[in-house]
C-alpha cells in the first residue's frame, strides 16, 4: 500500500453529500428524487480494482488513464513496476481480441489483486449487475491527478445511473428523454438550451453522447420553454475514460449565451460490457478451450504463471524450447486482498507511507524472465489466429445475449458550481460556517463570496531533465501549500540551440479563501515547493 497526497488523506471520511444544507447534497437529492422508483446507493468503497475501474469497463490497456501519473494506484510494487508492464504486456496485448487481453493480463498480472482510488463511479456498474441490480442510481468520491485551478480538485463527486432490461426496447430515445427533463428538472425555471453531442465515444458505452447547455436570456421562460437541439455540437472527437469527466473551464462564461458547457456523458451500454459482468466464467471458458484446441502447454503455462509459487522462467524456457536460461527473481505476496462485498466508505484503511522509487527494491508480483524469452512467450499468446478463433467464438456466445441498457454520468461539482455561482472547487471543502450558513437543505440561491483576500503570485524557472513531471510537480506543489494555491500554470517554455537546454516558468498564484497570505508565509511554502521540486525531479533552478 502506498500513502496518498495530504490534501486527500485531510479529507477522507468528509461526506459532503451527507452534510446538511451542503450544495452538493442538494444537487444529489434532486437526481435521486428524479430518479424516485431506482434503487440508491451512496456508500461503495473508493478503493476498487484494476480489474473493476479499467478491465471491465473495456478501457485500453495503452489509455492514459491507466497511467501512474494520473492514476492513484495503492500497490507500491505495480507503481515501481509500470513502464515494464506497459512496454512487455500491455502494448502487445492491447492489439488481440478484447476479451482474450483482459483474460491475459488478469491471469499474468493479477489486475483484481491490484487496488487503486476509483477514477470514476462507473467502476461499480458491473459488480452491481452481478448483484442483480437493473436500475441504479449511485453516488460517491471519486480520485484523480489532476492540474490545479479553481475548476479541478483530486477529489470530486460523480452521481451515475444506469437501467438494463432483459427485453428489447428503444435505448437511446429512453436514455435521451430521460436526461432532458432531467436537466429541466434541476435548472427548473432557469432558461437554458440543450444540445446532444454525438461526436464523442467512451469505452464502455456505444453509441455515446454528452449533453450541452447554455444560458439563454429571454423573458418570462420557464420549464417548458427549455429548449432541445439534436445536432453535434462543433467539437473535436474525443476518447474519454468515464461517463461524467472532470469540471469545464466554461464556468466563467455561463452568463454567455454563446457558450456551451458539457453537463454529463452517457450512452448504450455495449454488450461486452454486460458479458464481462454477468456471463465472466462462460467468456472464460470459451477462452480456454480455444487456448488448450490451439496448444495445451501454453495454457498449463497460463495457469502456472498465475499461481504465485511457480518458478516463472523455468516454465517458460521449457515450453518455448529456448536456449535461454531462466533468470533469478524475488517473489513477493504482499498482495492487496480484495472483497467482492460492496463495502461502505468507513471500510476504508488508511495506507503506509509511500517511498520513492530509490528506496524500492526490485521486486514484482510477476517476476522477470529474461527479455527475449518474455518477447517468444508474450508473441505466442498473441498468435492472430488464436485471438480471432477466439473473436469468433465470443461473437457466437455474444448474439444470445438479450440484455441491453442505458448508463449516464454527472459531475455534482459542474452543476453545483453553475446553479449557485460558486466561483471555486476548492470552496465546497470548505469548514468555514460562512460557507455553508449560506444554503438551506434542498433550496438553490446565489452564493455570496465571504472573502476575496487578493492573490500573491509566484514565479519559478528551471531546466528541464528527463525526471521531470508535471503531475509530480502539481502534487508536490499541492501536498506543500495545500488549500492555498489556486492555479498552477505553465507560462513559458524556451529552448536553448546552444546549450541545447529547455527551460520553463511557471506561475503559482495563492489565495486563501480564509486568510489574507503574507510575502513572508508564501515565500516559505515556495522555498519548499522548490526545495522538494530538486528532490524528487532534480531540476536545476534558474
Amino acid at each position: 500500500m502506498v500513502t496518498l497526497p495530504k490534501i486527500i488523506l485531510s479529507n477522507e471520511g468528509r461526506i459532503l453529500y451527507n452534510i446538511p444544507n451542503h450544495p452538493l447534497r442538494t444537487i444529489k437529492n434532486l437526481i435521486e428524487n428524479f430518479f424516485f422508483n431506482f434503487t440508491k446507493f451512496d456508500n461503495l468503497n473508493s478503493e476498487t480494482s484494476i480489474k473493476q475501474n479499467f478491465d471491465e469497463l473495456l478501457v485500453p490497456l495503452k489509455h492514459p488513464v491507466r497511467d501512474i501519473k494520473d492514476t492513484f494506484y495503492l500497490h507500491k510494487n505495480y507503481i515501481y513496476n509500470y513502464n515494464n508492464y506497459f512496454e512487455n504486456y500491455y502494448i502487445p496485448f492491447d492489439n488481440i481480441n478484447t476479451f482474450y487481453k483482459y483474460y491475459l493480463v488478469n491471469k499474468l498480472l493479477n489486475h483484481e489483486k491490484i487496488n487503486v482510488k476509483r477514477t470514476h463511479m462507473t467502476t461499480h456498474l458491473p459488480e452491481l449487475l452481478r448483484k442483480n441490480y437493473k436500475n441504479v442510481i449511485y453516488t460517491g468520491a471519486v480520485y484523480r491527478k489532476d492540474e490545479i485551478d479553481k475548476y479541478h480538485y483530486p477529489i470530486f463527486h460523480q452521481t451515475d445511473g444506469f437501467l438494463i432490461q432483459s427485453n428489447k426496447f428503444n435505448v437511446e430515445h429512453d436514455l435521451k428523454t430521460k436526461l432532458e427533463q432531467l436537466i429541466k428538472f434541476i435548472f427548473k425555471s432557469r432558461n437554458i438550451e440543450i444540445k446532444w453531442d454525438y461526436n464523442t465515444s467512451f469505452p464502455f458505452t456505444d453509441p455515446s453522447y454528452e449533453l450541452y447547455i447554455r444560458k439563454v436570456d429571454k423573458a418570462g421562460d420557464n420549464i417548458s420553454s427549455v429548449k432541445s437541439y439534436n445536432k453535434s455540437v462543433n467539437t473535436s472527437s474525443k476518447n474519454n475514460n468515464s461517463i461524467s469527466d472532470n469540471i469545464s473551464s466554461y464556468y466563467n462564461n455561463f452568463n454567455n449565451e454563446n457558450k456551451w458547457i458539457e453537463i454529463l456523458g452517457c450512452g448504450k451500454i455495449k454488450k461486452e460490457v454486460i458479458a464481462m459482468s454477468l456471463y465472466a466464467k462462460d467468456i472464460n471458458l470459451i477462452i480456454e478451450n480455444q487456448l488448450n484446441k490451439f496448444d495445451k502447454q501454453l495454457l498449463t503455462l497460463i495457469d502456472k504463471l498465475s499461481n504465485e509459487g511457480s518458478d516463472i522462467s523455468a516454465c517458460i524456457n521449457i515450453n518455448l524450447h529456448t536456449d535461454a536460461k531462466p533468470s533469478t527473481y524475488i517473489k513477493t505476496s504482499t498482495y492487496i486482498k480484495t472483497s467482492t462485498d460492496i463495502k461502505t466508505s468507513t471500510d476504508i484503511k488508511t495506507s503506509t507511507d509511500i517511498k520513492t522509487s530509490t528506496d524500492i527494491k526490485a521486486k514484482t508480483d510477476f517476476p522477470f524472465c529474461d527479455k527475449n524469452t518474455l518477447t517468444k512467450f508474450i508473441n505466442k499468446l498473441c498468435n492472430k489466429v488464436l485471438s480471432n478463433k477466439i473473436e469468433t467464438e465470443i461473437n457466437k456466445f455474444l448474439n444470445k445475449i438479450n440484455y441491453e441498457g442505458w448508463a449516464f454520468g454527472i459531475g455534482l461539482e459542474r452543476i453545483a458550481m453553475l446553479l449557485y455561482n460558486i466561483p471555486d472547487i476548492r470552496l465546497f471543502w470548505s469548514q468555514d460556517e460562512r460557507f455553508i450558513n449560506q444554503f438551506k437543505e434542498n433550496e438553490i440561491n446565489e452564493f455570496s463570496l465571504f472573502s476575496n483576500y487578493p492573490p500573491v503570485i509566484k514565479d519559478i524557472s528551471f531546466y528541464l531533465n528527463n525526471k521531470f513531471d508535471e503531475t509530480t510537480f502539481f502534487q508536490i506543489c499541492r501536498d506543500i501549500a495545500c488549500e492555498n494555491i489556486e492555479l498552477v500554470k505553465k507560462i513559458d517554455h524556451y529552448y536553448n540551440e546552444k546549450t541545447k537546454q529547455t527551460s520553463v516558468c511557471y506561475r503559482i498564484i495563492y489565495r486563501s479563501h480564509s486568510q489574507n497570505l503574507t510575502h513572508e508565509f508564501v515565500n516559505e511554502i515556495q522555498n519548499n515547493i522548490i526545495q522538494m521540486l530538486v528532490k524528487q525531479c532534480a531540476v536545476t533552478i534558474k
